[in-house]
């Protein structure tokens, strides 16, 4: 909810995106390939975790479909699929999805059968070359699905926004407002963003119930025509906790801009894993280096 309400802000929904899980069985380090696999074949879904069946048993977030090796009992949509994918495999897969989501598959065009229409009428000066570069524009890789993908921006991990030159330790502040400034200040300092942006952030930040999204942690954030640069993130870890709002004592800030509504979103549901996390919490707060936080944050970014 925390999140979705700053993706709404930004003019993005997830609503209107397909929530996708991957349950396997087969271990982490095979998990997260097929996870990794699915996310390049359905970029146009969310995929908020890979887990196991234990895992998924209690998994409390809401998601739309489920893929996985195995049977599972569940009333969302289930697709079983191997670990690992062959290429006609992805391709059936594909097929399916569609099918079940959108109410249509994508017809099979014979290649043979198209040059032989155009035989009719033209004279074809090179037919293995035509046939095969029709053959990739129809296939599920072709040369449509490129250029898709080629003008699509490219979704970034948490850590590779929030760097250890955009970590900042302290022990302590003095007000919230010291606290965002120096949470900002190596976003100004590399351009990422404005003044005007850290100035809007403080201006906001009172009346944002979104701001807080976890116990000590908030995410002080403002429009992005306030003076954001590009997509950005930093952080302030600080050993004393500030008061915020006369309820919360914050230990951790962390500075949020975006320009664009999906190169953000793949690191945002990761911090969203990161802070809903007691341990990853208790860990950041602990650390006594930038390269401790960034430890934890390369955990979450996957």
């Amino acid at each position: 909810m925390l999140i979705g309400g700053w993706l709404s802000r930004q003019g993005d929904s997830l609503d209107e995106k397909v929530k996708a899980i991957v349950v396997c069985p087969k271990g982490v380090s095979v998990s997260r390939l097929m996870l990794s696999e699915l996310r390049e074949l359905f970029p146009e879904f969310i995929f908020l975790d890979s887990l196991s069946v234990r895992e998924f048993q209690q998994y409390e977030f809401d998601y739309d479909i489920v893929f996985s090796p195995i049977f599972l009992e569940t009333d969302k949509k289930l697709f079983i699929a191997n670990s690992f994918l062959e290429r006609e495999e992805k391709y059936q897969l594909k097929k399916q999805v569609m099918l079940e989501l959108h109410g249509y598959i994508p017809f099979d065009i014979n290649v043979e059968d198209l040059i032989g229409i155009v035989k009719k009428y033209a004279v074809i000066e090179n037919e293995s070359s035509l046939s095969k570069e029709l053959q990739q524009y129809i296939s599920q890789d072709d040369a449509r699905f490129e250029k898709h993908k080629q003008h699509e921006v490219p979704a970034v991990n948490l850590s590779e926004l929030i760097t250890p030159n955009k970590i900042t330790l302290k022990k302590s502040v003095f007000s919230w407002e010291e606290a965002i400034r120096m949470s900002a200040y190596p976003l100004v300092k590399s351009g990422h963003i404005e003044t005007d942006y850290v100035n809007a952030m403080i201006h906001h930040c009172q009346k944002d119930p979104y701001i807080v999204i976890a116990p000590n942690t908030a995410i002080p954030h403002a429009a992005p025509e306030d003076g954001v640069n590009d997509v950005s993130m930093s952080l302030l870890k600080l050993d004393e906790g500030i008061k915020f709002a006369e309820e919360y004592e914050i230990n951790i800030i962390i500075v949020i801009a975006a320009v664009d509504k999906n190169k953000h979103l793949r690191a945002l549901m990761q911090l969203m894993q990161l802070v809903g996390s007691e341990e990853g919490r208790r860990t950041i707060i602990g650390a006594t280096t930038s390269e401790e936080i960034y430890s934890v944050i390369k955990n979450y970014s996957v």
